[in-house]
């Protein structure tokens, strides 16, 4: 099979650009504040610290709790016996505070959970600013 030259032209930089996209997700994942720590109930529920806060203590354990911990589905109260009060949130959002993690480190960032009126988990967001 042969390929024109018109075509070579399209093709390579959008296989290459593909691949830049690959590569930088997979960096982003690797490079993460929020991965590399297993969920540690007490440490997760102990009270936050200036110090947990400024080293982003909780947040490596962001993706594992996402991904292993708690699931979309869930009840509230299933979450609560899971990762404790929510300090923060309003109505139907709950908010975990996991430290000065990404950024310029001038925002705390936060485990978002949404529920719905029955008290269902329906979303789960990490929140960075």
């Amino acid at each position: 099979m042969v390929i024109s030259n018109k075509a070579r032209k399209i093709i390579i930089p959008a296989l290459l650009l593909i691949l830049l996209i690959g590569i930088l997700k997979v960096l982003g994942a690797i490079l993460s504040p929020f991965n590399g720590d297993k969920f540690d109930p007490a440490r997760w529920k102990a009270p936050m610290t200036s110090y947990e806060l400024e080293n982003c203590l909780r947040g490596g354990m962001a993706d594992d709790i996402v991904h292993h911990v708690i699931k979309v589905g869930m009840r509230r109260e299933r979450v609560v016996e899971l990762l404790g009060k929510a300090p923060e949130g309003h109505g139907n959002k709950e908010q975990y505070p996991l430290g000065y993690c990404s950024g310029l480190g001038a925002d705390v960032d936060y485990l978002d959970l949404y529920y719905d009126a029955t008290g269902k988990l329906i979303e789960i967001d990490i929140h960075q600013y």
